[in-house]
Order: C-alpha cells, then structure tokens, then sequence
C-alpha cells in the first residue's frame, strides 16, 4: 500500500504537470471584467479605496449569506491593499487559490486512497495525482474560478480540505491507538470547519463529508474506546447542530424558508422536484463538458411542476436512490468509491441544492462536490478492471494514454471557456444563442444596450423578455423608460400603465428596475419621466402586496418613493413613507432621509430623537455617514446657540 507521507515520483510529476496546465488554461479569462453578484459585493471595496469605508465594512458589512462570509471578504481587502481594483490581480488570486485547492485535493485523495484495496492494481498514488489533476482542470470549474466573487467558494473549499485532511490523519491515528488524534478531531477539525464557513457556509458541510468518509473506509471504528471517541465526535459536530439546525427551520419556517419564496418563480415543492433533475445535469457537464451549453446563466431550465410533470423527474430522482443503493451494495463488497463518489456529490449540495429558496442553478456549487463525481468514476473503473480487466490486456494498455487524453481534452476545454470569459459581453452573447429562452441574458444584454446607448439594439432583447416573462412586465416597462432619460422625449403613457399593474409582485426584478430609475428621476438626470406617476407606480405596488412580498423589496421601494416625493417637495409625504422605511428596514439609510426631513420641517426634537438612534445603528464603519451625523449634531448645535 501506498505510504501517505512518501509521495512516488511519478505522482508528483504527473500532478505538477497538471498544475501548470491548469495555469495556462485559466490564464485567457483573467482580463475579463465583473459579472451578476460581482458589483453587489465587491463595490465596498471603491468606497473603501476612495477613503469613505473602514475596513471593517468591507470585511463584516457583506450582504451575501447568513453570516457575511467575513473571510472571503477580508481576502478582496487584502486585495484592494495591494494592488486597488485591478480586476487581473483579483481574478490571478483566484486561480492562485484554485491551484492551492488542487495541491491540497491531492493530499486529500493520496490520504484517502492510500489504505483502498480495489485501487492497489493501479497505484492509489497515481490515482490520486490523475484525479486531483482531472478536478483542477474540470471546465465546469471556469465559472467558479473566473467569477470573482466565487472566491467565496474557493476559500471554503480550501478550509474544508484542510479540515477533511485533519480529520482522516486523525482518524487513522485514532484507529491506530496512536497518540495525538483526540486534539486533532476536537480541535483542529472543528476551527478549519468554522474558517470554512466564515468564507461561505458549505464549509458547515465538513461533518457531513466526514461521516461519508467514516461510513466508507472506517466503519465507526472497532468495539469500545475507538467506537465511542467516533459517536461522541458526530453526536457533538453533526448531530446536535442538525437538530438544533433543524428546529430553528422548523419554528422559523415562514421567515427563514417558505417565505424566501415569496421573490421566487417557483415554489417550495417545484424546487425540491427540480433539483435531481439539474444535479444529473451537472454531473452530465463534469463528465462530457459542452462550453455553448454550459455556463454563468442557466436561468431557463424547466421546473418540475409534479413528479411526471416531466416524466424525468421521477426517474432523476429514482437514480439517484439507485445510485445510493447499488453503491452501499457494492461498497461492501470492497469498492467504498462506488457509494462515496455520489455521496460525496449529494453531500457537497445539501445546503444550495435543497429546501432554500436560492436560484436554482449556478455552477459554482459543484466545485468542491464535482470529486464526488470523479470518485465514482474512479470506482467505476476499479470495479471494472476487477471483474474484468484482467481477462481483457487492451483495458491495461489502453487505460494510461486514454486518462492523458481526457485530461487533455479538459484542458482545451477548460482553454477555450476561459478564452470566452476573456470579455463579459461575449460571455453573454455566447451564452444567448444556447439559452435564446434565458429571461437573465435578454436582460443583461438590454440593459447593456441602454447603457451603450445602443437603445434600438435594446428592443429585441425586451421583446423576448416579455414573451419569456409576463409575469415581470412591470419591472421591463420601467427599463424601457431608461432611454427616455437621455433623449428627452416623453414616454408613451402605456409603459406607465404597464408598470402600474397593481397586483404586481414586488421582486428583486421591480425593486431594482425601480430604484435605478428613481435615482436618475431625483437627481434630474431624467427630467421626461413623470415622477409624479412614478411614485404613484411605487405606491401602487406597496398597496397591492405589502403582507406577501419580501421585507426588503418593500422598504427598499418605500425608502425610493420617500426620495421621489421629497424631491417633489412633498416633505410631509416623503416623511411618513421614509419613516416607515426606517421602521420596516432596520438600515441607516432611512433614518437619515428621516432626519433630514424632520430638519428640512425645522422639527428640532425629533431630529434629536432620531439622531440618538441614528448613532446606535452606526456601526462607525463608514466615514460617509459618520460624518453625515456630525452634520446633524452641528445643524442642531446651531439650533441650540439661537
């Protein structure tokens, strides 16, 4: 058996080989610019450049995840220290960090494959290198790698290998009776599970791996000391924290699952029959890449609307029972990969594949659980060459040089998505002519032709927008309106009337149509739209859908109105909408147009109620608004002297 520690020659060439391969295949995309949550997230980091953003903002003030993937974001300030905004420099740490990933996955699989007899015939050496190699050269990886903000997932990969790599030392020790796995497994594990979910909250999966990994290779240890150290590990890191998981979801059901839906197009049951459907997807894309077919925007995939509505959701979910149950059988009868390879897939996509009301594709989420996938063909092939292999001398000669031409193939693959990802227009525009039904790309695409001033480039875009989504002609019309703002003349009343439907849902489409729009209106940047009938569009949504949308859509097309009816000199107005905001939101942002309502009134007390509790929500993260409190505290300073 292959010693762990003593990596063969041939290994490491063969992996270091693979390295620099991967450098060279990624190296096309890192000229290319921001794309979707890009701008939403990193955007922090220009404030924090121009000097109006402490570094705390940048690293705890995230607005992604449950717990502001701190981490991540202290990586892009590490960034914006060193080299500003250069987009080359970030997207160059991200494929540093993919290449770190890959050192430590074959550290992760030589600890893993070492001690598996169904691979002793091949060298679990050179299978670990062969895999690590194939995982970092995997296509699907380019919109993990190549998207910025995905570093997020990147460095909870990074934290969760280390922690997975811990942990089976540790359990091997353990096994052993050898000293040192106790601090290992209660401590070590632990604090590289927590770093991994304070880059992205998959790292919280690592218990759920390692009991895949126990299951597989370990079998919950032998009877006494051993058996016992292992439950109370998975009692304390997996079982309680399900549970109590598990209740907080279950008492917070409406707020914290069901009612994230309320933004969706799809309901609870049409994204839990989905799912099996789009991850068989997935591993289709791991296996056989498809670069038109593949990438950023997958927003057109078909729901399932019942188990036969298609008829192959039904069937993707019976494979993958089967792919369970044939596993468990073969892992024993001594090919564990077999059942760890889809395990370890499903496992990686417990958190983003399930019951929450995320979008319901992106390929970032296969990133770490695509080993799964390789695994199982790795599994696959063992068991083959047990069975069979031995009576057939081509599979021995054959096997080397076809490895070496899939991971060629990756390789160019890999090469020629990085090239498209060279330039975000043509990402796009590639992306369109696979996905013509993508409601995301005409969008991406007609916004960018209003924003080029390519208005007549626009309309076909927008047309199939509201073919694709009638649902959404609300938020369209108000986009249309954009190009009014430039020209000057004035919109035809029947984009009004459109955008005034009023049982209109208020989702991130209308809220953000609205706000962009509302912004050009208050700053006279967009005198031919009638703000009056805006803001009459606004309070027309609040009206219809103020119990059945989200919390913050609603405030955040309050806090709009409130702006648009203060820059119409309607203050009482403006007041009553904005305070309301502020009540709702629990953001700052409110709070000040309150104040500075309330000081437009010449209503001293209450701006000095409101600027006490305007200095409780300041975290003093960002200058902008510390100093816009030290103006408010001057203004009624100045009141006071007379």
């Amino acid at each position: 058996m292959t010693n762990p520690q003593n990596p063969s020659r041939a290994a490491l060439l063969m992996f270091g080989a693979c390295l620099l391969v991967a450098l060279a295949a990624f190296w096309p995309g890192l000229h290319g610019g921001l794309l979707l949550d890009d701008k939403i997230n990193l955007q922090v980091l220009n404030g924090y450049l121009a000097g109006d953003l402490r570094w705390q903002a940048v690293v705890f003030e995230n607005p992604s995840g449950w717990l502001g993937r701190s981490l991540s974001m202290l990586s892009f300030l590490a960034n914006a220290a060193t080299t500003g905004n250069d987009l080359f420099a970030m997207k160059l740490t991200n494929v540093v960090i993919h290449l770190v990933n890959g050192v430590l996955m074959f550290a992760f699989l030589r600890e893993l494959l070492a001690h598996d007899r169904s691979l002793s015939r091949f060298g679990a050496d050179r299978v670990a290198a062969l895999l690590a190699g194939a995982w970092l050269l995997l296509p699907l990886h380019v919109s993990t790698v190549l998207y910025l903000v995905q570093r997020m997932t990147e460095l909870s990969a990074t934290f969760t290998l280390l922690a997975l790599i811990a942990w089976l030392r540790a359990r091997r020790r353990l096994a052993a009776g050898e000293s040192g796995a106790l601090p290992a497994m209660f401590a070590i594990v632990p604090l590289l599970a927590l770093a991994a979910t304070l880059a992205k909250e998959n790292g919280a999966l690592v218990p759920l791996y390692a009991l895949v990994l126990e299951a597989c290779w370990f079998g919950f240890g032998a009877r006494g000391r051993e058996r016992r150290i292992v439950f109370a590990w998975f009692t304390l890191f997996l079982a309680l924290p399900a549970i109590a998981a598990l209740a907080t979801l279950a008492l917070r059901a409406d707020t914290m699952v069901l009612g994230s839906y309320a933004t969706r197009d799809f309901t609870f049951g049409e994204r839990l029959l989905t799912e099996p459907r789009i991850l068989w997807q997935y591993v289709r894309f791991i296996l056989v890449p498809d670069g038109p077919r593949m990438g950023l925007v997958q927003d057109g995939f078909p729901l399932s609307r019942g188990l036969l509505d298609p008829p192959t959701t039904l069937f993707a979910i019976a494979a993958w029972a089967a792919a369970l149950a044939l596993g468990w059988i073969a892992k024993r009868r001594g090919f564990p990969l077999l059942f760890a390879g889809p395990a370890i897939f499903l496992a990686g996509h417990a958190l983003e594949s399930t019951i929450f009301a995320l979008e319901l594709y992106f390929e970032h989420r296969n990133y770490l659980p695509s080993i799964g996938i390789l695994l199982w063909v790795a599994g696959l092939i063992a068991a083959f060459a047990a069975r069979i292999g031995d009576a057939m001398p081509l599979f021995a000669r054959v096997r080397v040089p076809l490895v070496v031409a899939v991971l060629l193939v990756f390789a160019g693959a890999t090469f020629a998505r990085a090239g498209v990802w060279s330039d975000t227009r043509l990402i796009y525009e590639q992306a369109l002519r696979a996905h013509p039904d993508s409601p995301r790309l005409q969008l991406k695409l007609g916004t960018a032709a209003i924003e080029e001033g390519r208005v007549a480039d626009a309309a076909p875009h927008f047309d199939a927008l509201r073919r694709l989504r009638p649902q959404d002609d609300p938020a369209i019309a108000l986009l249309e309106l954009l190009p009014y703002c430039a020209g000057g003349a004035s919109p035809p009343p029947a984009l009004y009337d459109r955008a005034a439907i009023a049982d209109a849902r208020i989702r991130d489409a209308e809220v953000s149509a609205f706000s962009a729009l509302a912004e050009r209106v208050e700053q006279r940047k967009c005198a031919a739209v009638d703000a009056a009938r805006l803001v009459a569009i606004g309070r027309g949504w609040l009206d219809a859908n103020r119990l059945r949308d989200s919390v913050i859509n609603t405030w955040k097309t309050r806090y709009f109105v409130a702006r648009l009816l203060a820059s119409r000199g309607e203050m009482d107005a403006a007041l009553a909408e904005a305070t309301r905001a502020w009540r709702d939101a629990g953001e700052i942002a409110p709070g000040v147009l309150v104040f500075q309502l309330n000081a437009s009134a010449g209503r001293v007390e209450e701006c000095r109620r409101v600027l006490v509790e305007l200095r409780r929500q300041d975290s003093g993260w960002d200058r902008r608004i510390s100093r816009a409190l030290a103006d408010f505290q001057s203004w009624l300073d100045a009141r006071a002297a007379g």
